[in-house]
């Protein structure tokens, strides 16, 4: 095939602008990631959430370190709720964690933790998860001061948020991520490590 010809081949095959068949492609693939996503609040929805977490970093803190520090509030909150032989079973708080990027450098994690008996133990019904989680958080930030953006004594929102109500709106909001990515590498189920990174 000559120059010419392929030239030619080349220009047939281009989306046209001027007779607006790229917006047909756009709507499609619109169309097909608000599918996914609907599908994926859907099976989320199916789950009875308690508690949603907000925790926010400063932008100078690097993300195998955030991680890490999400992942050890995750496990302070089980080991706070489950006494050692019901860890040694394999049991933690279930949930997810979503990692939402920001602009600015910073991310927030966003830990939906679902509904469970442990918490109506009589060892913990007198237990304000809003306040165990305060306590959890100033425990690694008293060990660094470079970690969570706020001060966790003064229960600044800035950092750390805590919500004991739940809506599946919560779920429609956390997956807006989707848009930006095209997949759902940021959410990440709750296990025995806090979570395990998909990436």
């Amino acid at each position: 095939m000559n120059i010419t010809a392929l030239n030619k081949k080349t220009v047939e095959n281009v989306l046209s602008v001027a007779d607006g068949t790229y917006q047909e492609y756009f709507k499609s693939h619109h169309e097909r990631k608000d599918k996914y996503r609907k599908e994926v609040q859907d099976w989320l929805t199916q789950f009875n959430f308690k508690y949603f977490i907000t925790i926010t970093f400063a932008f100078n803190i690097n993300r195998k370190k955030r991680d890490s520090q999400v992942k050890e509030i995750i496990n302070m909150l089980s080991n706070e709720y489950y006494n050692r032989n019901q860890r040694k079973k394999g049991l933690f708080l279930e949930g997810f964690c979503f990692i939402e990027k920001q602009n600015t450098r910073n991310q927030h994690y966003h830990i939906l933790i679902q509904d469970n008996n442990v918490f109506n133990f009589k060892r913990n019904r007198k237990k304000d998860f809003r306040t165990v989680c305060f306590d959890k958080c100033s425990r690694i930030e008293s060990f660094n001061k470079q970690s969570i953006d706020t001060n966790i004594a003064g229960y600044r929102s800035n950092g750390l948020d805590v919500q004991t109500t739940y809506s599946d709106s919560v779920v429609e909001y956390l997956s807006k991520t989707y848009e930006n990515t095209g997949n759902f590498d940021f959410i990440h189920p709750l296990d025995k490590h806090g979570f395990s990174p998909t990436y």
